[in-house]
């Protein structure tokens, strides 16, 4: 529950998504604990040449377990695409495409995809 920022979402999404997630993330056979539990692989993004959105809720760095090594402008910089997007969704966490702000995540989304 934590992780999904009330300020951001009715309580009543937030707690119907907590609980589902608390009966389903044990479950499931892959995603974030298997790779917590295999070690992060660090990524080059001088080695990235796709067309790239790098799209976060405004809040999304400041959960602990989102603190990496690389400060995100930095990392959008070095990428090696000239097709990229840096867009900052306010009114969102970590979850924010499921959050209040979620309408502005799936324009930018749209309007990403379109232009690429």
């Amino acid at each position: 529950f934590e992780k999904l920022e009330p300020e951001f979402m009715d309580i009543r999404a937030r707690d119907a998504l907590g609980r589902r997630m608390h009966m389903e993330e044990p479950t499931s056979p892959n995603g974030i604990r298997l790779e917590n539990a295999n070690g992060s692989v660090t990524t080059d993004p001088s080695k990235i040449t796709r067309p790239t959105l790098m799209l976060y809720g405004e809040a999304a760095g400041n959960q602990g377990y989102m603190q990496g090594g690389w400060n995100r402008l930095d990392f959008f910089g070095q990428l090696s695409t000239v097709d990229k997007s840096y867009v900052l969704i306010p009114g969102g966490g970590d979850y924010a495409h499921l959050q209040d702000c979620r309408a502005r995540v799936f324009a930018a989304t749209v309007n990403f995809l379109q232009a690429a």
